[in-house]
């Protein structure tokens, strides 16, 4: 599992364009960091590391979407966006908590950040009190520790 997202980390580097990056992440409003490659670019990239024959088990498949999921720059959450499509016909019932990773993990910074535009002692205490991942956690104190 380590081996496959560090080849998907090193091919991300080498086409890497750090102008785009700027563009990309002022375009997402400076919430997320980027590569810099384009929608064709990565899924050409990607290619190989979503044929059949090379995927790796369903099983590991909670576990690199959560360790990508974590990764900065934007392009890893879109690369396991599509990762797990490549398992759409082996999805279970309890797969479902994964789907609400990926979207809860997403959402929920924003909605306290705003939030704490309201009420920045209640985000404080809720992000203290509840286990959340750190992009979640920097996104809902974002507004809260702004210098």
């Amino acid at each position: 599992m380590k081996d496959y997202i560090k080849l998907l980390e090193e091919e991300f580097i080498i086409n890497a364009n750090s102008a785009n990056a700027i563009s990309q992440k002022a375009y997402l409003k400076n919430q997320f960091e980027f590569f810099g490659m384009t929608a064709p670019l990565r899924r050409e990239i990607q290619k190989p590391f979503l044929v059949k024959a090379y995927l790796p088990p369903k099983k590991e498949l909670e576990g690199l979407v959560k360790e990508l999921w974590q990764k900065p720059q934007r392009e890893y959450q879109h690369f396991a966006l599509e990762l797990t499509y490549k398992y759409v016909n082996q999805m279970e019932m309890k797969d479902i908590e994964l789907f609400e990773f990926m979207v809860i993990n997403k959402a929920i910074g924003w909605i306290l950040r705003d939030y704490s535009r309201i009420d920045s002692n209640w985000v404080m205490s809720y992000c203290e009190k509840t286990k959340l991942s750190n992009l979640s956690r920097r996104e809902a104190l974002r507004l809260i520790n702004k210098p």
